[in-house]
């Protein structure tokens, strides 16, 4: 993590128009797989940092089994102004 960190800093540092790169960038990293012995994808951790997503907090779906990742990126998608209204097996967006 501490790699991204640097990164992060690195993008928040960097001036870019009205704000930094950081200000105008959505960075996710995480692991395709939250178990990857069972191969599951339930419960898998994201961190999303940068653009309007609003930071400090920590967010546990109630319902991990529903949500799926694909969420996670039709969420950024939007608010990244693609109008799409999936994207692979997404079923909803996620609060950011």
């Amino acid at each position: 993590m501490s790699l991204i960190s640097r990164f992060l800093q690195k993008l928040a540092e960097t001036r870019d128009g009205d704000g930094s790169l950081l200000d105008h960038a959505t960075i996710v990293t995480g692991s395709g797989m939250s178990n990857g012995n069972a191969h599951s994808h339930v419960g898998i951790p994201f961190v999303v940092a940068g653009g309007d997503v609003r930071g400090g907090r920590h967010v546990v779906h109630t319902r991990q089994s529903e949500t799926p990742h694909a969420n996670l990126m039709l969420t950024i998608a939007q608010k990244a102004g693609v109008q799409i209204d999936k994207f692979g097996l997404s079923n909803g967006t996620v609060d950011l």
